[in-house]
């Protein structure tokens, strides 16, 4: 019984750390481990997960004009834009 006890304090803490990790390698990490508690345990995974990564966004938003070009110091919003954009200045 003691085991389950030291599961369910883990899963506690797994699900409150994984709404503020902003790492993805460790929130893998703290993902499986919930899996495993709540399997060990009887619990419904889906549940869990939902609660605890509802808080935070899944893809961080990417700055815009994010590539610059060496020539003329415009930016573009992706590396094919610039990369035609690179033409112009060959001719």
């Amino acid at each position: 019984m003691r085991l389950d006890d030291e599961r369910r304090n883990r899963l506690e803490r797994n699900t409150k750390a994984l709404a503020v990790e902003t790492d993805a390698r460790r929130q893998y990490d703290i993902a499986f481990q919930i899996l495993s508690d709540c399997r060990a345990l009887h619990l419904p995974v889906t549940q869990v997960l939902t609660v605890a990564t509802a808080v935070q966004p899944v893809v961080p938003p990417v700055p815009s004009g994010s590539f610059i070009c060496p020539e003329c110091n415009r930016s573009f919003n992706s590396h094919h834009a610039l990369c035609g954009h690179m033409s112009a200045h060959r001719k």
